[in-house]
Order: C-alpha cells, then structure tokens, then sequence
C-alpha cells in the first residue's frame, strides 16, 4: 500500500466514522463515539483525503506518517488510561484502541515504505 492509497482509503474511513459518530451517540456498534472524537476523525480523514488527492507524493508521505504517529501514540496512551487521561468522558474500549493502534502501524508501514520528496 502507498501512502497515497493510505491517505484516500483511510481518510475516507475516518470522514465517514466520524460523520457517522456525530449522529449515532455515544457508540457506533463496539466503538466509542464522542463529539470531540468524531470531529478530530473528521480533521484527520479531511487531512488525509486531501494529501492524496490533492497533495504532492511528498505531502500524501508526511501526512500519513503524521497521522499514523499520532494514532499509534493515541492507542498506547489508551492501553494506559482508556479516557485519554479525562479528554474523553467515556473509555476508549478494546476494539477502540486496538483499531488505533493498527492505523497507525499500517500507516507507518505505508508512510515510511519510500522517502518523502
């Protein structure tokens, strides 16, 4: 997977997560669903779309690798406080931040496969 493919398939995920969070409540199926979380879903994906449909091959490269550094840190933080430390009013659950953690290691697998121009 290029970072490119990375930016516009995963960016279109967490857009539609995020949309779809917004108007669900609090869990959309086993996943935790807030206000704030939804909104930084929709930030990251809108982001992401943008760097690989829009962007440079260099700028699908940084941002994937942004992106899957900030969700691989979210996962580890969550294993240590599933509130991210009272960000969140409710826990992240198991599948939340095994999810994170799984972003963010394909996307540093797909971020960091070539160098950024």
């Amino acid at each position: 997977m290029s970072a490119r493919a990375y930016s516009l398939w995963g960016g279109a995920l967490l857009v539609a997560l995020g949309v779809v969070g917004l108007f669900a409540g609090v869990r959309v199926l086993v996943l935790n669903s807030e206000t704030l979380e939804d909104l930084l879903h929709i930030l990251a994906g809108g982001l992401l779309l943008w760097a690989g449909s829009r962007g440079s091959d260099g700028q699908a490269v940084i941002w994937t690798r942004i992106v899957a550094v900030i969700f691989l840190a979210l996962g580890v933080a969550a294993f240590v406080d599933p509130d991210l430390f009272g960000v969140f009013t409710y826990d992240l659950s198991r599948v939340d931040t095994v999810l994170h953690l799984l972003y963010g290691v394909v996307g540093m697998w797909a971020g960091w496969r070539v160098k950024a121009a």
